[in-house]
C-alpha cells in the first residue's frame, strides 16, 4: 500500500511541476528533468530528461548544466558529445 501512495505522490507532483515548466520555470524543469530521469510518476524518459534539463541550463541553473554535461559525456537521452558536455562542464 505504500507503494501506492508514493506513486500518487509522485504523479500529483510530476502534473504540478508540468504546470510550472510550461511557464519556464527553471526550478520546475530541473525536477521535472529529474523525475523523468529517474522514472518517477511515469516512465524513465532519458530523452525527455535531457531536453528539460537543456531549458533549465539555457536559463542559467547550474545544476541541470551540471547533470546536461554528464549526460552529454556518458551519451544519456542522446548521442555521446564531449564538445557539450565540456563545454557545460566548463
Amino acid at each position: 500500500m505504500r507503494d501506492v501512495a508514493r506513486e500518487d505522490v509522485d504523479q500529483a507532483t510530476r502534473r504540478r511541476l508540468e504546470l510550472a515548466a510550461a511557464q519556464s520555470e527553471a526550478s520546475a524543469q530541473f525536477m521535472l528533468g529529474r523525475m523523468h530521469y529517474h522514472g518517477l510518476g511515469g516512465p524513465q524518459d532519458l530523452t525527455e530528461a535531457s531536453r528539460l534539463y537543456g531549458l533549465a541550463a539555457a536559463q542559467g541553473n547550474a545544476e541541470a548544466q551540471c547533470v546536461l554535461g554528464l549526460m552529454h559525456h556518458a551519451g544519456e537521452g542522446g548521442p555521446i558529445d564531449f564538445a557539450e558536455a565540456r563545454r557545460l562542464l566548463g
